[in-house]
């Protein structure tokens, strides 16, 4: 019994082990753009003296040079980041932050499409782009997965491990599986608890032989 509990304990440290050096190196963060188009500020008040530094695209990746939110003197939230060799601020709505720091990383899904679908770039028929995601494919339900809604904000993985955030028709997708965060999880649980295990059996071999000898 020790001997199974031991090798069960084994093959889940693995496994966790495995889902840890998985996760993003440390480093530089970034955020990407999720907006058609967005302005880069040169402090963090927009609606009053700040001055517009330049223009940031959908899908244009920002350095972060603080994780921190700015609360600006308009009241909203900003991020400062690096634009084009000097600070700026963006909105922190107009902005998610990227997961491609690590080339290797696999996006952490738990949804998956049940039909071919437009990516839009807003949660409305006018922003539709030309990218298809093909049925089957995997994706992250970044806002709860609601049928309610037309639309459902995504990120989704490309052929080169890039990860990218859209919108795609909520009836498209289905649910699947466990995100590799909740694997994770029960790896940690399981583990704890063959060790409980292990140390209960220990115990009780100990106070036998300790009877035996009495």
């Amino acid at each position: 019994m020790k001997k199974i509990l031991f090798i069960l304990l084994f093959i889940f440290s693995f496994l966790c082990m495995d889902l840890t050096f998985s996760a993003d190196a440390e480093g530089e963060k970034y955020v990407r753009v999720i907006y058609n188009s967005i302005d880069v500020f040169d402090s963090a008040n927009a609606g009053g003296d700040s001055n517009v530094i330049g223009a940031c695209l959908y899908g244009e990746r920002l350095k972060l040079l603080s994780e921190n939110e700015v609360l600006g003197d308009d009241g909203y939230k900003y991020y400062l980041v690096e634009f084009n060799g000097e600070n700026g601020y963006v909105f922190v709505s107009q902005v998610v932050p990227d997961e491609q720091n690590s080339p290797k990383r696999e996006l952490d899904t738990n949804a998956m499409l049940d039909q071919d679908s437009y990516v839009f770039t807003k949660d409305n028929e006018e922003d539709k782009t030309e990218i298809i995601l093909p049925a089957g494919t995997k994706v992250r339900v970044l806002d709860g997965l609601d049928y309610s809604k037309a639309f459902t904000r995504i990120q989704y993985q490309d052929e080169n491990m890039n990860i990218f955030v859209g919108y795609i028709k909520t009836i498209t997708i289905k649910k699947s599986g466990i995100s590799r965060t909740t694997i994770g999880a029960i790896c940690i649980i399981v583990a704890t608890v063959s060790i409980v295990l292990v140390s209960f059996g220990i115990k009780g071999r100990l106070k036998k032989k300790l009877k035996g000898k009495n």
